[in-house]
């Protein structure tokens, strides 16, 4: 399934009811998704909608009036589709099933009367709803779209603006959450949250590093070998000149799944150069996607960019004014599963911080504090950072103002991971079935734990790509190492300085880095004002757009801009 709605009934007012439901069903719609089943009890309509691409079996309704569900792309024990659900039906105790399901995905389970909700528990398929969760969907824009009026947060428009993301469940709008991932729904009850029951493995249980390197391996191995079992041949996957993608294609190797592949860039690009190598020796099925310069001004422009707009579901990581090619859409189509490889950085040193515990204050402001809020109007940058430093404690469960140096490897999974790169699953699983592997709870939760002395220089997942495939390891990358041979010198005293900068001078060497972009012709007020229908945007209360010279930033304002309006 490519997505849902769910509306219950709260008053009398039926004509309300179903103008929401219309305003919510007509959003899927406009992403190009048919309906493909609807449920009308007394209390409630659910609607579903099938992916754009390669829908199959993910709804099943029983004689006695029962019925099962999911959005996304559900794994559970090795199977998928019909299997899976009949399974889950006849297993569901709210306990017994949890451990066993993978992937990314919203399940509803009617049964007994009562309406089961949840996402996955690593919470990277996104799902949202009001605040008495009488209407929750996978769309943000199909929630937002049935709710007439609504209150601004400024703390989540700023993270949007900065980041790409908001956190810790909350949106710009506060009528509007995600909902948490550690809980399932009983949506029709008067105590609708209630916790998951489940256990993760914390750790991996090694005496030496090989033994490490061999647990991690064969876990994915198994995980890719259910994926040819589910999946046959058909999946796509992104090759390039990085960690991920080249242990990606080991693990596709290794479970002889003859998969496709594609590169984007220009033909000098160092991804595309040695994407290009690898595929010549290894015989891959390789595309080489150029991306095409759009034209600004005239009508297939403003509708390339209202189709993003549904597509990416109002606000994506970078806005609708950026980015503004078609690959993902077309990718969807050539093969049933569409993996990613984001994520792989849990077996590197991503926040390249030296081993030690941080106070959340610096960690934040070694990381997030990457650029100048010069154009921002009455901007207090110590209550952002200090609502951010209580969303990181909240996200991770503590109330420390120290967190120990496994923490911060956990706020890169449930953190950065969770609400800025799941966002693009959530997008593509629209499109056509969509995982990224290393992005499963169960591995990143383990990998937290594992000592930073191995993550460093990208030691640990290097060793893992030679373990599994020692030819692919052999190839040159884009960091100017191969992944087989023992690591320069040089390469691990350039990581060394990186890793020992003073968290107090990075974000001024950030700012001496980001330079003025050249901004695009068609980000001018003239054709923005033209394309929302106004001159007075509501984000100039807070943001002087003149100011700003970054695609990114202008992007997601002006997308936000069209978002809250809700006139689209």
């Amino acid at each position: 399934m490519g997505g849902f709605i769910f509306l219950k009934r709260t008053n009398d007012n039926n004509k309300l009811f179903l103008d929401n439901c219309n305003k919510a069903i007509d959003v899927f719609y406009k992403k190009k998704q048919e309906k493909k089943s609807e449920i009308f009890t007394e209390n409630f309509h659910l609607y579903l909608f099938k992916k754009r691409n390669h829908d199959s079996c993910n709804f099943i309704e029983f004689d006695n009036g029962d019925f099962i569900f999911n959005s996304g792309t559900l794994i559970y024990g090795k199977n998928t589709g019909e299997v899976a659900l009949k399974k889950i039906y006849y297993d569901y105790n709210h306990k017994k099933i949890f451990l066993k399901l993978e992937g990314h995905y919203c399940l509803g389970i009617y049964k007994n009367r009562k309406l089961i909700l949840f996402n996955d528990y690593g919470g990277v398929y996104h799902v949202y709803a009001n605040h008495n969760y009488s209407i929750i969907s996978n769309s943000l824009l199909a929630v937002r779209t049935a709710i007439s009026q609504v209150t601004l947060s400024l703390q989540e428009i700023y993270e949007y603006v900065f980041n790409g993301a908001f956190y810790a469940n909350r949106t710009p709008i506060k009528e509007i959450s995600m909902l948490n991932s550690h809980k399932y729904y009983d949506v029709l009850s008067n105590e609708i949250k209630r916790n998951k029951s489940i256990e993760y493995k914390k750790s991996y249980n090694f005496s030496t590093f090989q033994e490490l390197v061999e647990q991690i391996s064969i876990e994915y191995i198994n995980y890719f070998k259910v994926l040819h079992d589910n999946f046959n041949n058909s999946i796509i996957s992104a090759l390039s000149g990085g960690y991920d993608t080249r242990l990606m294609l080991a693990l596709l190797q290794k479970n002889k799944i003859k998969s496709s592949f594609y590169v984007g860039g220009a033909d000098n690009s160092k991804d595309v150069i040695i994407a290009k190598e690898i595929s010549v020796s290894e015989k891959l099925n390789l595309e080489h996607i150029v991306q095409e310069k759009s034209i600004h001004n005239n009508e297939n422009f403003i509708n390339l960019l209202k189709n993003k707009f549904y597509a990416i579901d109002g606000l994506g990581v970078v806005g609708i004014f950026n980015k503004l090619g078609n690959m993902d859409v077309e990718n969807s189509k050539k093969a049933r599963l569409n993996l990613n490889g984001m994520g792989g950085e849990i077996y590197r040193n991503f926040w390249t911080l030296p081993d030690k515990s941080f106070t959340v204050h610096d960690f934040l402001i070694s990381k997030y504090k990457n650029i100048s809020y010069d154009f921002c109007k009455n901007f207090n940058a110590k209550s952002y950072f200090e609502e951010l430093a209580v969303k990181v404690k909240k996200i991770l469960y503590t109330q420390n103002d120290i967190l120990k140096r496994h923490e911060l490897e956990l706020v890169y999974s449930q953190m950065r991971l969770k609400y800025w790169a799941s966002r693009t699953i959530s997008y593509l699983n629209q499109l056509s079935f969509s995982l990224a592997p290393f992005i499963e709870y169960k591995f990143t939760l383990p990998s937290s734990q594992i000592p930073i002395k191995f993550k460093n220089y990208g030691y640990l997942e290097a060793e893992i790509i030679k373990f599994i495939n020692p030819k692919l390891a052999k190839y040159s990358s884009n960091y100017g190492i191969n992944f087989f041979d023992p690591i320069p010198f040089n390469f691990k005293l350039k990581n060394a300085f990186k890793n020992a900068i003073p968290v107090s001078i990075r974000p001024s060497l950030r700012k001496i880095k980001n330079k003025k972009e050249r901004l695009p012709e068609y980000l001018n007020k003239n054709f923005i004002a033209e394309f929302l229908g106004t001159d007075e945007l509501m984000m100039s209360q807070y943001f002087e757009i003149d100011k700003i010279y970054s695609v990114d930033i202008l992007s997601r304002i002006f997308t936000l801009e069209l978002f809250l309006q809700n006139n689209y």
